[in-house]
């Protein structure tokens, strides 16, 4: 996966487009449902962009960790030739 999947535009709207899509259970009353389904799906939005953003941190750390590691494996075995 490319590390600039979680940067889309509109994600909101398309959200609230597949919902409209979907054929499941209605979670509201039908006069209720226009205020309270975009405070679900932002919620879901924001909970979904925190943990993406805690997995995309877990792997540039990671990455960071490798070349970090290789430096000191360079650096030991220059300093153990010399």
């Amino acid at each position: 996966k490319s590390l600039n999947h979680i940067y889309i535009t509109d994600t909101f709207q398309e959200c609230i487009a597949k919902v409209k899509l979907t054929n499941v259970l209605p979670l509201f009353c039908d006069t209720h449902r226009h205020c309270n389904m975009g405070t679900l799906i932002m919620e879901y939005v924001k909970v979904r962009y925190y943990f993406e953003s805690k997995r995309l941190k877990d792997v540039l750390l990671s990455k960071e960790q490798t070349t970090v590691q290789a430096s000191f494996k360079l650096a030991k075995n220059a300093h153990t030739r010399n």
